[in-house]
């Protein structure tokens, strides 16, 4: 039997801490009878006690992002592909019942943890073959309201099959991430795989430090069991997606490469064929639609048949209009 420190894939990761948080995690709140009756009583929706969160919203939504924090944990611990994939689907169903429950509550990737978050989220559920998550994730994101949206997202969701989101100059990229658009931009055929290759290896090496605002930048440092490990699953997934040759990056840091290695095995590469992918298309309020089509709300649980030259609403009863987007079912 290997120990841990052979079994582990973060070597920042010692034993003792890792057995703290899965210890740990048995005994959270996610198994709390008694919380759950709050989350689910509208009539808990500001609590009092200051040691409790303050609303009911952000109490659910601590419960699948502490989920996804538990499955990074697990990958970083060594466990198997699948006790990671049971892991995630944990995460998934908690993520999926509070976008069904708080429909309005979004990821405002200009922060930097949301920016983070949803880049694991994607990846992570994509790479393990998770992809029936798409139609919710795309939904969690904001429509930046102060105008331009940043370019990376507006590429990444368009190379998945979302084309339309709104697409700003690339001075709004956050500069940790700009390696990454260098990645993936362009039409297929330029830049070469080569340059995105090395585009890959250039992020890698600047991401940890870049990230220095993410509110788990330095965990490994705590005193406490509070470290889950660190990992730019993007790289993986725009590796994969890019079919590209990680040769030249596989073994640096913060690059999971068994991951790589797991889809790849599983079909991902040809399952993400660009040529193959179900294009569902983002149109913004008031657009007009070419054919008779349904579309979803990313702020509301309403989906709306819409006709040829109608167009689509530009209001909720929800006070997030100018974030707002459609997408098509």
């Amino acid at each position: 039997m290997s120990s841990f420190i052979e079994q582990r894939r973060d070597p920042l990761l010692s034993e003792a801490f890792y057995l703290e948080q899965l210890a740990d995690y048995k005994e959270s709140l996610y198994f709390k009878k008694e919380w759950w009756d709050k989350i689910n009583n509208p009539q808990h929706e500001r609590w009092s006690d200051p040691g409790l969160l303050p609303t009911r919203s952000g109490a659910s939504a601590g419960m699948f992002m502490d989920n996804i924090e538990h499955t990074i944990l697990v990958y970083s611990g060594g466990q198997s592909h699948e006790a990671v994939i049971a892991q995630l689907h944990v995460a998934n169903k908690e993520f999926a019942r509070h976008k069904k429950e708080f429909p309005d509550n979004l990821f405002y990737y200009w922060e930097p943890d949301a920016y983070q978050y949803l880049l694991w989220m994607f990846s992570l559920n994509i790479l393990y073959g998770q992809d029936e998550m798409l139609p919710d994730m795309v939904r969690y994101i904001s429509k930046n309201p102060e105008g331009d949206d940043d370019p990376l997202w507006s590429i990444l969701l368009a190379r998945l099959g979302y084309a339309g989101f709104p697409r700003g100059p690339e001075s709004y990229i956050p500069d940790v991430y700009r390696p990454l658009f260098d990645a993936i931009k362009g039409d297929g055929a330029i830049p070469t795989k080569t340059e995105r290759q090395a585009s890959i290896k250039h992020y890698l090496k600047g991401w940890y430090k870049g990230c220095k605002e993410c509110y788990w930048y330095d965990r490994h440092k705590a005193k406490h069991a509070i470290f889950f490990g660190y990992w730019a699953f993007e790289a993986a997934l725009m590796t994969v997606l890019y079919d590209l040759d990680d040769s030249s990056y596989r073994d640096m840091r913060y690059y999971p490469k068994d991951l790589v290695d797991y889809a790849k095995a599983h079909g991902a590469v040809e399952k993400w064929n660009a040529l193959r992918i179900a294009q569902h298309p983002i149109a913004m309020p008031g657009s007009e639609i070419a054919h008779d089509s349904h579309w979803q709300c990313n702020l509301t649980n309403e989906k709306w048949f819409v006709r040829k030259g109608q167009t689509l609403p530009s209001q909720t009863h929800i006070n997030k209009d100018d974030m707002l987007f459609w997408i098509q079912e």
